[in-house]
C-alpha cells in the first residue's frame, strides 16, 4: 500500500523520472562551464616530446602555420637560455607548448611572453590573438642541466579559427638541440635500483597510453587554443535545473 501511494504521488513515477532528466541536465551545464573555462590555459603532453601534438585534438584547418623556435644552441650546464616560439599563421588565435627531454632541465614561463610553466613543461597563459602582420612570438626560458650532453627542446604551435571547437584549426611542431657543456653525466642505475629523485627535478607524464587514448585524458595536455566561453550562461542554466529538482522535490512530498 506505501509503494503503492508513492508511485500514485509521482515519487518513483514521471515526477521523479522528470526530477532526474533535470537533475542531469544541469550536472551537464556546470561541468561544461567549468571545463571551459579550464582549457583556455593549454594543456600539457602536445608538443611533439612523445610523438602527440596539437593535431591529436586540433584539426582541418586549411593552412599549417609555419612554426620556429629560436635561442642558444648551447649553453654551460645551470646556465640559463632564452626561448622564442614564432607562430606564423592568419588563424584567429594561437596557443603553445614546449617541453625538454631531460628531465632535470628546468622551463620556467614569461608573463610578458604569454607563456606559463605547468608540469615541467610550457604553455600560453591564454590563447593570443593573431597581430595584422601574422606573427605571434611567445617567449620561455631553459636552465640547463648539470650535466653536459645534449638537450631537445619540442615546440608545437597551434593556429586555431576561434569558432570554440577543435575543427578548423592546425597545428604544427618543431625542435631545437642544444649542446651542453658541463660535467659527464652519472651512470642510470642498475635494474631494480630505484634511484631518488634530485630535488627540484620537474615531474614527467611519461608517454600516452592506451587508457589516456580512449578516455581523452591528455594530463592536462599543452596546445589547447580554444579559449574559454563565458560560463555565465551555462551556471545560470544550471542552477535554473536545480531548483527545478528542488521544487518538484517539495510537490511530491506534499
Amino acid at each position: 500500500m506505501v509503494y503503492a501511494r508513492r508511485v500514485a504521488t509521482g515519487r518513483f513515477g514521471p515526477g521523479a523520472r522528470g526530477a532526474a532528466v533535470a537533475f542531469c541536465a544541469a550536472a551537464l551545464a556546470l561541468s561544461w562551464a567549468l571545463g571551459a573555462s579550464a582549457n583556455s590555459g593549454g594543456r600539457t603532453g602536445a608538443t611533439g616530446k612523445n610523438g602527440r601534438t596539437c593535431t591529436s585534438c586540433h584539426q582541418g584547418g586549411a593552412v599549417t602555420p609555419t612554426v620556429a623556435l629560436d635561442g642558444p644552441s648551447a649553453l654551460d650546464a645551470g646556465a640559463l637560455g632564452t626561448y622564442t616560439l614564432r607562430i606564423e599563421t592568419d588563424a584567429s588565435i594561437t596557443g603553445m607548448g614546449a617541453a625538454a627531454s631531460a628531465r632535470d632541465a628546468v622551463l620556467a614561463g614569461d608573463v610578458d611572453g604569454g607563456t606559463q610553466a605547468d608540469q615541467g613543461e610550457i604553455t600560453h597563459i591564454k590563447p593570443v590573438r593573431t597581430p595584422d602582420a601574422g606573427v605571434t612570438v611567445y617567449t620561455f626560458t631553459m636552465q640547463a642541466p648539470p650535466f653536459g650532453g645534449p638537450v631537445t627542446l619540442f615546440a608545437a604551435g597551434n593556429a586555431c579559427n576561434d569558432d570554440g571547437q577543435t575543427t578548423g584549426d592546425e597545428a604544427a611542431a618543431t625542435t631545437l638541440v642544444v649542446d651542453v657543456s658541463g660535467p659527464p653525466r652519472p651512470p642510470e642505475p642498475e635494474a631494480g635500483v630505484i634511484p631518488r629523485p634530485e630535488a627540484g627535478a620537474p615531474a614527467d607524464a611519461g608517454p600516452l597510453d592506451a587508457g589516456d587514448a580512449a578516455t581523452g585524458d591528455f594530463g592536462g595536455g599543452g596546445c589547447n587554443s580554444t579559449p574559454s566561453r563565458a560560463p555565465g550562461g551555462a551556471l545560470v542554466l544550471a542552477i535554473a535545473a536545480l531548483a527545478a529538482v528542488r521544487s518538484r522535490a517539495r510537490r511530491t512530498r506534499a
